[in-house]
């Protein structure tokens, strides 16, 4: 019997998860007096199979007659299935007669953190802390909270409390990336993330770090369509290519587009433009960007376009950006026609609160259109996430103001005089980093120029699907937007 059980160990570290398995379930048959010894393991093999509920429902019996090991492992099998409510009520229950087990304090702070439910898992990690003060998986989830907050310093800081053998642990390296690419220092994080691909238990979660390194820095490569139908029988189509790559800390990217312009009564406009731009971090908290590009026909000539921002994180949660840009206007037939170009300046701020519940954004703009027109801007929104298992609710109110000292014709809306108050709803629905499904929805009354107020309305509804296992994301978006 011990033959057969240790092979099929072996077996699951080797990840031949169905001839584990099978040796597994074998071992029960030929000794069920010995069940108690190899069911915990071939649930535990069951689960690194992905077949989850499989695993649990192995673990029933065990866990109705109180089994502690049992118990924690049907709770972690639940939370990796993304059943996290079920998850949190073993743990609660298990932790209302056993207040202090640190295994289940440790477990139940994790999944309230994937559960969005940030500040209760705070206190659970600093319970855990009590009973065992500086212990690695503790202060590694405070860490990781620390950074969902936006507080990459405060995650530093926190780490610097853990003892020798914690911090030379591959979770505390992956920890390490985590806040060097939050500080701007992507080229140790990336480096210190590869390294943990040799290692067998980290192998998977590290590589699912590189593919987000990668979202957020490249390389990679993007192919869109993007179509706009209005009730003035216009039609702006693009398709485009983007691309980026590393570039030190930083991201380069390059960017073309063939753009489409039809509308009632004129002739089709199909400029081109081309854009290669940079991104990198200043330091700990500041990041700069620029942009250059051109468009081949603009009013029957070339025009060129650049813009330039500078972000930084003034505090946990709060950045601050300013930017100008200056780009002609490819809205419309007419505006083509006519070589409109914008000028603006733009400063903006979002600040993350409420751990990482509550927002609030506030822009001010300052443009001109060609030597025509300028506008002033302000848009003011804030809101409320409800996280559930498997997604969040949204709830808000948004406020958007415009005043323009004069009204051109230029064949899309530049009224002298804008006035929207309304509020926002959504909800999202995801899968692990599979995919995700979102609609929002918005509404509220507006005023253009000195003409009573109109309700308006609009939604949105757009997915991503990423295959398992694959470089390949799929994404698509409908929207529609009413006034009157």
């Amino acid at each position: 019997p011990e033959a057969l059980l240790e092979r099929g160990r072996t077996l699951s570290w080797m990840k031949r998860y169905d001839e584990a398995i099978r040796d597994l379930k074998r071992h029960g048959e030929v000794h069920p007096e010995l069940a108690g010894e190899s069911e915990p393991v071939l649930a535990r093999v069951t689960a690194w199979s992905g077949r989850f509920r499989e695993a649990v429902a192995i673990l029933q019996p065990y866990v109705t007659r109180g089994d502690r090991q049992a118990t924690l492992d049907t709770a972690t099998y639940l939370s990796w299935d993304q059943q996290l409510d079920r998850s949190l009520a073993l743990t609660g229950g298990w932790l209302k007669g056993h207040p202090a087990d640190h295994d289940f304090l440790i477990l139940r702070g994790r999944v309230l953190g994937w559960r969005g439910l940030h500040d209760q898992a705070r206190r659970t990690y600093e319970e855990a802390l009590r009973g065992t003060p500086g212990d690695g998986p503790a202060l590694l989830g405070l860490a990781q909270l620390d950074l969902w907050a936006g507080d990459p310093e405060g995650a530093e800081h926190r780490m610097g409390g853990l003892g020798p053998e914690a911090a030379r642990s591959p979770e505390a390296e992956l920890m390490r990336a985590q806040v060097d690419q939050r500080l701007g220092r992507r080229r140790r994080a990336r480096a210190r993330t590869e390294a943990l691909l040799d290692q067998p238990d980290m192998r998977e979660e590290a590589q699912s770090r590189l593919w987000g390194f990668a979202d957020a820095q490249g390389p990679w490569i993007e192919l869109s369509q993007v179509r706009t139908d209005s009730n003035e029988g216009l039609r702006a189509q693009a398709q485009r290519v983007d691309a980026a790559l590393p570039f030190f800390d930083g991201t380069l990217r390059l960017g073309g587009a063939w753009d489409l312009l039809d509308q009632s009564g004129q002739g089709e406009r199909k400029p081109r433009e081309w854009s290669l731009g940079v991104t990198h971090p200043l330091g700990t908290r500041l990041t700069a960007s620029a942009q250059v590009g051109r468009v081949d026909d603009v009013g029957g000539e070339a025009a060129g376009f650049h813009s330039l921002s500078l972000g930084w994180r003034a505090a946990p949660g709060l950045n601050l950006a300013l930017s100008h840009t200056f780009a002609p206007s490819l809205a419309t037939p007419r505006a083509v026609d006519l070589r409109t170009f914008t000028r603006a300046w733009g400063l903006g701020g979002a600040w993350v609160f409420n751990q990482t519940l509550d927002h609030v954004t506030l822009s001010l703009d300052r443009a001109f259109l060609s030597a025509d027109a300028a506008r002033k801007g302000l848009r003011l929104e804030g809101g409320h996430r409800f996280p559930f298992a498997g997604g969040e609710a949204r709830a808000g109110l948004a406020t958007r103001l415009i005043d323009q000292d004069r009204s051109l014709r230029i064949g899309y809306f530049n009224p002298e005089r804008y006035r929207y108050y309304g509020a926002t709803a959504g909800a999202s629905l995801r899968h692990e980093e599979r995919w995700e499904l979102a609609l929002d929805a918005w509404g509220g009354r507006q005023t253009v120029n000195r003409t009573s107020s109109q309700f308006t309305w609009g939604y949105t509804l757009a997915g991503t699907w990423t295959p398992g296992g694959s470089a390949l994301t799929l994404f698509g978006s409908w929207d529609q937007s009413v006034a009157g």
